[in-house]
């Protein structure tokens, strides 16, 4: 992450990066996008994206979220629904 932070300091360049760890992109983006099944479930910057409400219905986990001056920091506690529906 440490070249896309020097691309993004030092250029004059917009940076976009698909992650699917929710904690990394809180941690280093300005500006993320949720899917849920294709379509945008939100958006925004993460500490108004990147919600405990957000992570059980995109991710079906119940989680905490955290905020900490390096952005939102998620503590997986339990998934949700039935392990054997195969969602």
């Amino acid at each position: 992450m440490a070249g896309i932070d020097h691309l993004r300091d030092e250029g004059d360049v917009t940076v976009v990066v698909v992650l699917h760890d929710v904690g990394q992109a809180a941690r280093y983006a300005d500006h993320v996008v949720a899917l849920d099944d294709g379509s945008v479930y939100a958006r925004g910057p993460p500490e108004a994206v990147v919600t405990e409400q957000l992570l059980a219905d995109v991710f079906d986990i119940r989680a905490r979220v955290t905020r900490t001056e390096d952005g939102p920091h998620i503590t997986p506690l339990e998934p949700l629904g039935d392990p054997g529906d195969g969602e």
